[in-house]
């Protein structure tokens, strides 16, 4: 049989592109076809010896790697191009596709700042800033961090070259411009001439499915150590019996490191202090809660107070105790498989309120016989998940609640566009997140009052949108979506090998914006967006409510949140 050829390179029959390479781990037979190929690939030697081994990936199911080499030019790494991806088997390579450039050096030098790439960048986007809007920077993960006036999100601007068909290899800056709190939320990247300014490339990172608690304020004086009048009261009777209070404040200049205490009765109960905006802590009373409460907002204490704006938002919600005694292993989730059952496939549709979930235990084989089987309809375990789903490693201790090692979830009422976790969220002292769904959106005809852990089966939607992240963290693992490969993890535990960056974990918001974005705008209903950020940058997911709009079109969608009528 003659010899097939493809990119110019002879194939063997069998369909082989290079046999017998040297080199004995995948990435090293990688990196021997590339110094054969050199010609072909448009490669010196000196560009070889540039090339870095960016992943390595063992295929699922198979004793074939993926492997990535990446060019740089004169110590920045190639963006947008510039990779080289070999599927090594053996010593052999089965399959090759690059992107690479023959140039071996930048085309020219950098000249703009990061904070000019950025504002060139948000100008592009529709946002008027500027470099005198940048307050402060500093360095993270290979970023240079901004904050930026107006906008309560951090950006962030790195150097890298991006290699063109005519102009050779541009220094560019690739920028994020990120701003949740806009009337639709936006997060562009950009690749800004790091020479000439202009933009090369543009890229939307959100994706949405459809286009288009108690809060309190205050401000911190600026001086070091600094506390602001005390937030609240919230007082807790005597009949009542609180099972954990949970407190979030953001500072609106991200960059202002705040220390939050929980007061109760006069005396601290707890404190929190991460280096990070926004702040949140939890107090779990090893008695009823009953007391009077208030959140004490202070800078951190470093040698210099704040910068202005000195202000800054919180969120307060007391969640009613439900059991008492230990916490056993192993926590189970009451879920919906996919979505909640329909009525009919024609109008007026019926909308059920039968409830179909289904329970997910961690573990289902626990004791000798199993004690809670039954209760188990799926066994959630997997080495994706090193540990369940509501463990956190940085503390080394379960958390009792809708946030783990690969995923947060949070109710989001407050702000649609707000990212992150920092309001209420459920919190079982059991670890059974097996809450109550009557559907009640529907029932109310889109109309009850909005009460932190109370409405419209705020319990069950953020745990269910908890478990499914969890659940496709797991299953997209196992398809090669690791460390290595940039998921969403707060500890890597050690994997993926330099430069995988970690305390990424998916911030989900349910029932995004519920509490004011109905009529007239509706900008807190029928859509659901995610932001995808860059390794190192948790990526934020917004869940909304459903509701008919008049004058408009609605398409049912798959959610676990009902429609009204």
């Amino acid at each position: 049989m003659e010899p097939l050829r493809h990119a110019g390179v002879a194939l063997p029959a069998r369909w082989v592109l290079a046999e017998n390479l040297d080199g004995g781990s995948a990435a090293n037979v990688a990196r021997s076809f590339a110094e054969q190929q050199a010609e072909l690939l448009g490669l010196s030697e000196v560009s070889v010896d540039r090339l870095r081994v960016t992943a390595d990936s063992r295929l699922i199911g198979s004793a074939a790697h993926a492997v990535v080499l990446r060019q740089s030019f004169d110590g920045l790494p190639a963006a947008e191009g510039g990779l080289l991806v070999v599927a090594v088997q053996g010593d052999d390579i089965v399959y090759a596709s690059s992107s690479l450039t023959r140039d071996a050096g930048l085309a020219t030098e950098p000249v703009l700042s990061a904070a000019e790439a950025w504002a060139r960048a948000a100008g592009d986007v529709g946002l008027s800033g500027s470099v005198v809007n940048v307050l402060a920077t500093r360095k993270g993960a290979g970023w240079t961090l901004l904050a930026v006036g107006g906008l309560s999100d951090p950006q962030r601007a790195r150097l890298v070259a991006v290699p063109t068909p005519s102009r050779g290899v541009r220094p560019a800056w690739e920028t994020l411009v990120l701003d949740q709190r806009a009337t639709v939320p936006r997060a562009f990247t950009h690749f800004v001439d790091a020479a000439t300014g202009e933009i090369l490339i543009r890229r939307d990172l959100v994706e949405q499915s459809h286009p288009s608690a108690a809060t309190f304020n205050g401000a911190v004086p600026p001086t070091d150590g600094a506390c602001a009048p005390d937030n609240g009261p919230w007082t807790v009777s005597s009949g009542e019996s609180i099972g954990s209070v949970a407190v979030a404040v953001e500072a609106t200049l991200t960059t202002n490191d705040s220390v939050i205490q929980l007061v109760r009765n006069g005396a601290v109960v707890a404190s929190q202090d991460t280096g990070a905006s926004p702040e949140a802590l939890a107090y779990n009373p090893v008695d009823s809660g009953a007391g009077t409460y208030f959140v004490r907002v202070c800078d951190f204490s470093d040698g210099a107070g704040w910068d202005a704006p000195t202000t800054y938002t919180g969120e307060i919600a007391f969640t009613p105790a439900t059991v008492d005694g230990d916490f056993p292993y192993p926590p189970k989730w009451k879920v919906f498989p996919s979505t909640p059952l329909i009525g009919g496939d024609a109008f007026p549709w019926n909308y059920p309120s039968t409830d179909n979930r289904e329970t997910w235990c961690w573990d289902s084989t626990v004791g000798s016989p199993p004690t809670n089987l039954a209760e188990c309809d799926r066994e959630m375990q997997n080495s994706a998940s090193r540990a369940p789903w509501d463990y956190s490693y940085r503390v080394g201790a379960p958390t009792f609640t809708t946030v783990g090692n690969n995923a947060q979830a949070s109710e989001g009422w407050s702000n649609f566009r707000a990212p992150g976790p920092t309001a209420y969220r459920p919190v079982s002292l059991r670890r059974d997140y097996s809450y109550p769904w009557t559907n009640t959106w529907h029932k109310s005809n889109c109309f009850t009052p909005f009460v932190p852990g109370q409405s419209h089966d705020i319990d069950a939607a953020t745990t269910n949108l908890f478990a499914m992240h969890n659940r496709m963290h797991d299953w997209s693992y196992h398809l090669g979506f690791d460390e290595a490969r940039w998921n969403a993890q707060e500890s890597n535990l050690g994997n993926g090998g330099p430069g995988t960056l970690e305390n990424d974990p998916v911030l989900g918001n349910a029932q995004a914006g519920a509490l004011a974005g109905g009529f007239p705008a509706y900008n807190g209903r029928d859509n659901a967006n995610m932001t995808s950020l860059p390794d190192g940058a948790p990526p934020i997911t917004n869940m909304y409510l459903w509701q008919p709009i008049a004058g408009r079109s609605t398409r049912r969608a798959s959610t676990a949140t009902s429609t009204c009528p």
